[in-house]
């Protein structure tokens, strides 16, 4: 059980582990899968060993028909050449390819579903076991204190879960499985890829299994992904910003995994630089931690701790993983973390 109140912010590193790719790597992905057919490449495969997408003619196919080839050519264009790293940060501003993007992103992303990989050695699995702990079924959801605010598309972690339970308490009703990943309320900031096939009660159409091809060929509306890059402002602030930003206020403990601190991002969870921006002052007086990959340098821990030190972040750098970091220095259940090496 999570006793103390716990958000966990991930970022694309928390999704690696599950080869899914980075917000670069996403970008670089689309912009080959839409390169021209004109040379020769190999079809049996949607990408060679070094990672490269190859042009993929089922993508094509479903935005020419659906867009036109024309949109489809100067998207790729425009993505191509925006001087952007992340297909993020090209359609916040460039709101005519959002629809397209949306698509092209589900196609690519959903490529990389793999239900082997969640049963791999991932930090997913330790998250669980502090879940799981001194709870009962009934209350897995409503006894753990966490919420969990994700800048990923994916719905790996949805699929994890909803397995993990499903088969830890086996002859469960699965709509009593599905109701209880829901309650946990994985909150999207850019929204998610396509219902799954076990979150089929709330949507229409007839999904498909994670890591099914389906879920990217045949395209068709029943599998539009919720993906999304606006929303109304309520005074200035999105509406999908503040729930995020309610939750955490009212936590307690608050942990970045595999997070990219675009300043962007940080902006939207509250986060600013300076006190005439639009902060969340309640974010100020708790403990905030920021997991940095054992490659991140030692100056930019550093400024991380600099920029955002009126909120006390402070940075941990050591583990070559998620799963050692969450394993070496914390303790989920109790939240104490255990820092013997925390940059500055």
């Amino acid at each position: 059980m999570i006793r103390k109140r716990t958000a966990l912010i991930l970022g694309a590193g928390a999704s690696v582990d599950l080869k899914y790719p980075t917000g670069r790597k996403l970008k670089d992905d689309i912009i080959n899968a839409l390169e021209d057919m004109g040379e020769e490449f190999p079809q049996e495969n949607i990408w060679d060993e070094s990672g490269r997408w190859y042009p993929d003619p089922d993508l094509q196919h479903i935005l020419h028909e659906n867009f036109g080839e024309k949109i489809t050519n100067e998207f790729r264009s425009s993505l191509l050449t925006c001087g952007t790293r992340t297909i993020d940060q090209f359609v916040e501003d460039a709101e005519r390819f959002r629809n397209i993007a949306r698509v092209a992103v589900a196609y690519v992303l959903s490529a990389y579903e793999s239900r082997d990989a969640l049963t791999g050695d991932i930090w997913h699995k330790d998250l669980f076991v502090a879940l799981k702990k001194n709870v009962r079924l009934q209350g897995f959801a409503t006894q753990n204190h966490l919420s969990i605010i994700t800048f990923n598309y994916d719905v790996s972690l949805e699929q994890f879960m909803y397995q993990s339970i499903a088969n830890s308490y086996p002859d469960t009703d699965p709509r009593l499985v599905a109701g209880i990943v829901a309650q946990f309320g994985i909150r999207h900031v850019y929204g998610r890829l396509m219902p799954l096939d076990w979150e089929r009660g709330s949507i229409v159409g007839n999904p498909a299994t994670y890591g099914d091809k389906k879920r990217r060929w045949p395209w068709d509306s029943s599998m539009t992904p919720e993906i999304t890059w606006s929303s109304d402002p309520v005074e200035g602030i999105p509406r999908r910003l503040l729930d995020l930003r309610e939750r955490l206020s009212t936590a307690e403990l608050i942990i970045f995994l595999g997070f990219g601190f675009d300043d962007n991002n940080m902006m939207k969870l509250g986060f600013s630089l300076d006190s005439s921006d639009h902060g969340d002052e309640r974010l100020q007086g708790k403990e905030i931690y920021a997991y940095c990959f054992s490659d991140y340098p030692d100056a930019k821990c550093q400024m991380l701790k600099s920029k955002y030190a009126r909120y006390g972040l402070t940075p941990i750098k050591g583990p070559r993983d998620i799963k050692d970091f969450l394993q070496s220095y914390m303790d989920l259940e109790t939240g104490n973390v255990h820092v013997p090496n925390i940059s500055g």
